[in-house]
């Protein structure tokens, strides 16, 4: 099983990507959690010129089952040597119960690095 994920710039949007590496942390009470989605070599995904210079904000949506949709804008782009070298979408989630079933979800599916 798979994570689809959509990043969107403007109308123009790049469906079912899969990450190269997920990260999945939380807090000590489980109150909070992250995931966050690498991708490496993004310009191989599709053009970065068209993100850089855009003045609008880029939002990636996260699509777990028919039942659990997550959007976030906190998009990074490392750069290693003048070059993008990982993208990265991190997803906030505050709640016990989803960060809990998240984490399930992705144990279950092996999706964890």
């Amino acid at each position: 099983m798979t994570l689809k994920i959509k990043f969107e710039v403007h109308s123009n949007t790049l469906e079912n990507l899969v990450p190269d590496f997920i990260r999945f942390t939380s807090s000590i009470n489980e109150e909070t959690s992250t995931i966050t989605l690498n991708f490496y070599n993004p310009t191989q995904l599709f053009n970065l010129n068209l993100i850089i210079n855009e003045e609008k904000s880029i939002k990636a949506s996260l699509f777990l089952n028919s039942n659990w949709k997550y959007t976030t804008k906190d998009i990074r782009i490392i750069w290693v040597k003048g070059k993008p070298f990982i993208l990265q979408a991190v997803f906030l989630l505050t709640s016990k119960t989803e960060s809990k079933n998240l984490k399930i979800y992705l144990d279950k599916n092996n999706l964890l690095n």
